[in-house]
């Protein structure tokens, strides 16, 4: 917070700066507040419910939107149906297919649960709807950080070399044939827009960034949308990379601390509550290809998971030794 509050004044104050860091104080408040409800096993339960509510009401409006052909909030015909590959696909409740993959990948994993594991036939297939390869590679990630968490031996792949060979064969055949045949991922425009990026913080900017909130402000410019794109109109209004966005916005010391957190909670974690470990991994590799934090309702979700997360880690050893 005191790196938001430096930024949001310096290089320059502004009203998208005070925006960014009024949100993102609201959000830390929100997982400070979280962690000390969510302080028992039950209440965890219900919170886990919940994720998992949000997330079949998305499956609901999915299934609407991709095999029907219609929004239920409204009740006329949307172009949804069947699209053609490159067309704009069903969406859930969110806003885009970026944000509709991600929460099927985010949510799904509070499904890893006597009943509920059922559910996750349906949002594995509903997974072609969005037409984002970032939702299932991101799922799969979560899924095995789970079963590493669960069964220690697989650590050493000696023990498991058939079951190994297995999990990456079918992995790997169904991530193909998404990649080949409902998303062929293009990675260029991304790049190009990183790159673009870090060569403006790069410039005079390294140290403090160009303020919080400002990324549209330095990167909404039609000769850099005719760069990255080949085209007049501006895509990335975000980075599609909260590491990029927080390094080009609040320089280096974002990446610091972004690092010593992951690590810091990578050393307290356990394994009797694998399930906020693998949302939290999930996230954070989510957060490589898409900005998930700057939607409302997946942002929501992220909070509930990072409270469970947090109140069921390990204590800080600096803590235990103060006291």
């Amino acid at each position: 917070m005191l790196l938001a509050t430096w930024s949001a004044s310096f290089p320059v104050n502004s009203q998208f700066s005070n925006k960014a860091q009024m949100l993102l104080f609201q959000g830390v408040l929100m997982v400070w507040i979280g962690t000390r409800i969510l302080n028992n096993d039950r209440i965890r339960s219900w919170a886990l419910n919940i994720i998992c509510i949000i997330t079949l009401v998305h499956v609901y409006y999915l299934v609407c939107q991709w095999l029907f052909g219609f929004h239920p909030s409204e009740a006329v015909p949307i172009k949804y149906k069947f699209q053609p590959l490159d067309a704009s696909p069903a969406v859930g409740i969110v806003s885009n297919y970026n944000e509709a993959a991600a929460l099927l990948a985010i949510g799904s994993m509070a499904f890893f649960r006597p009943f509920w594991k059922w559910f996750l036939i349906p949002i594995i297939i509903l997974f072609a709807a969005p037409h984002s390869f970032g939702g299932p590679l991101t799922f799969v990630i979560g899924s095995i950080t789970g079963y590493y968490l669960v069964k220690p031996k697989i650590r050493n792949i000696k023990y498991h070399p058939l079951w190994m060979m297995y999990l990456l064969v079918v992995v790997g055949t169904g991530l193909s044939i998404y990649w080949m045949l409902i998303d062929p991922p293009d990675f260029g425009w991304r790049l190009n827009t990183w790159k673009l990026g870090i060569s403006e913080l790069s410039k005079d900017r390294w140290l403090f960034g160009c303020g919080i909130g400002h990324w549209k402000v330095v990167m909404l410019r039609e000769d850099f949308a005719r760069w990255i794109t080949g085209q007049n109109f501006y895509w990335m209004s975000h980075a599609h990379n909260e590491y990029v966005q927080a390094l080009v916005q609040m320089g280096v010391f974002s990446i610091v601390l972004f690092v010593g957190f992951i690590l810091e909670t990578s050393l307290r974690i356990t394994r009797r509550h694998p399930l906020p470990v693998m949302a939290f991994v999930t996230m954070l590799s989510y957060a490589f290809i898409y900005h998930i934090f700057h939607n409302g309702i997946i942002a929501g979700v992220c909070i509930l998971w990072l409270s469970l997360l947090l109140g069921t880690i390990k204590p800080s050893q600096l803590l235990i030794q103060k006291r």
